[in-house]
């Protein structure tokens, strides 16, 4: 199987953090998962609303960029876009592929979110919404492509190996998936091992990037 790796350099967004979410921060460093706690999973939670249209402006270019490149692999008919958000990484997807419909997983007033963002940008009719837990809900199955973006790094690997099985289920054969996930140029590189190509500097501009491979 050959993996292709883009890497692309984001300003991060300052958000607020609660003292009790600081003392639990190095021990989500050390042992993963994350320093919120079971909030992630707190049916309906508001914050994740405002922080859907916060990211939006952020999300957009990896998104776009992540539905081109998926584009290449074929087209795609059927698509699951899991921890859907603000619904730019199907959006993107949807216009990239003209016949696709998109099916979106999240909290219900998240989607509401989402909804309204793929109403903005003409794909309302080929946007459906499956409200609830990302764990528990009936995703269905036959997909070409699911989508899993900025989600798994809320958990720990055997939580995240439970949840990859219930996405191989829903996928066709063949289908694929696609994780975006922002990760640090050091973290990327552990985990590629030395194959990881060396940084390089785009001539005509400041930025840095890594190359496919």
């Amino acid at each position: 199987m050959r993996c292709n790796r883009l890497t692309l350099d984001l300003p991060l967004c300052d958000l607020p953090v609660r003292n009790d979410e600081n003392e639990r921060l190095t021990e989500a460093v050390r042992l993963g998962g994350t320093a919120l706690g079971e909030v992630t999973l707190e049916p309906e939670n508001p914050d994740w609303v405002k922080f859907a249209q916060a990211m939006m402006p952020l999300m957009h270019f990896p998104a776009e960029i992540m539905a081109i490149e998926l584009r290449k692999g074929g087209e795609a008919h059927k698509v699951l876009d899991i921890a859907a958000s603000n619904g730019v990484f199907g959006i993107a997807v949807a216009k990239q592929n003209p016949s696709a419909h998109i099916y979106a997983a999240d909290w219900k007033n998240v989607l509401e979110v989402a909804a309204k963002n793929a109403q903005n940008m003409g794909v309302a009719d080929r946007y459906h919404l499956i409200p609830g837990n990302a764990f528990e809900s009936d995703f269905g199955s036959g997909y070409d492509l699911v989508l899993i973006p900025n989600f798994l790094h809320h958990f720990d690997p055997p939580t995240c190996t439970t949840f990859m099985r219930r996405v191989h289920a829903a996928l066709k054969p063949g289908g694929r998936a696609a994780i975006a996930e922002l990760v640090k140029r050091l973290e990327i590189r552990a985990l590629a091992g030395n194959q990881f190509p060396p940084r390089e500097r785009n001539k005509n501009s400041s930025q840095e990037y890594f190359p496919q491979y």
